[in-house]
Formats: structure tokens, sequence, C-alpha cells
């Protein structure tokens, strides 16, 4: 048995499997402690480099999330460029 606040808590999408929900904190938690450890505020430009990886891609949605004045990404293909757009990055 696990007890966790209810306000660690939220809602699988529907259309996501176990399997896939349970990796988004995976990738999501990664890149916000990074975020912090780099000294990201609001209002500064992130570069997250890898967006085609999961913690490159949560990296570039949680800066624009908590207010990143550009959230710029790189990859290394045009169909993971593409998926970038998709997105929401701009550069």
């Amino acid at each position: 048995m696990v007890a966790v606040k209810k306000e660690n808590l939220g809602p699988v999408p529907a259309g996501v499997d176990d399997v896939s929900a349970a990796g988004i904190p995976v990738a999501y938690l990664t890149a916000y402690i990074a975020l912090r450890l780099a000294g990201f505020e609001a209002g500064k430009t992130v570069l997250a480099p890898a967006i085609g990886g999961s913690v490159g891609n949560a990296a570039t949605q949680l800066a624009r999330a908590l207010g990143a004045k550009h959230a710029i990404s790189s990859t290394t293909s045009q169909a993971r460029r593409s998926r970038q757009r998709r997105s929401g990055s701009t550069r």
C-alpha cells in the first residue's frame, strides 16, 4: 500500500494506458528538477535539447507552462521537428 497526498494526484487522460501513465512522472519530474537546478524563472529563455526524447519534450512543455519567454528545443530529424511544431515549440 502507498499513501499519496491528494494534491500530488491527477487524472489519467482517456486513451492513455497504465504503462504510459506510469512513465509521465519520470520525464516531467526529471525535467522540472532540471529546470529548477538551472535557475529557471518565468520570463527566461530555455534551451531544451532533444525534444524527440521524453525529458526534452517535458522540459519544453513545462518551461512554456511556467512562463518561459522562449522555449527552444533541438532535434536530429525532420519528423521530430514536425512533432516539435505540433507541440507548440516555435524555434
